[in-house]
């Protein structure tokens, strides 16, 4: 009978979301380790990026306070998302994108 093995997931480091993206990053923030992406606030799992783009009626970034509350460990977002972001002050890293 065959064993199951046991594996991590995949992680990546928000250094490498950073170089990918081209985005900037204080150096302090490049080790955490990223489990996953979600662009719903409500569905981000311990570990998740949050994704806040702008939607038809508002801006994903009006909801990043819900995410930290759900375990997200950085926003990646546009100008727009970034100071909407910024008036919540959230205690976590903020990734800014070119639209």
């Amino acid at each position: 009978m065959a064993e199951l093995q046991r594996f991590n997931p995949l992680t990546k480091t928000l250094g490498q979301f950073a170089k990918y993206l081209g985005a900037e990053l204080d150096e302090k923030f490049t080790d955490i380790e990223i489990n996953g992406i979600s662009s719903n606030a409500q569905e981000v799992s311990a570990g998740d990026v949050f994704i806040a783009l702008p939607g038809q009626k508002s801006h994903g970034g009006a909801f990043s306070q819900i995410a930290v509350g759900r375990g997200a460990r950085a926003v990646i977002t546009d100008n727009a998302g970034a100071e909407i972001s910024s008036q919540q002050h959230i205690a976590i890293p903020v990734l800014v994108v070119p639209n």
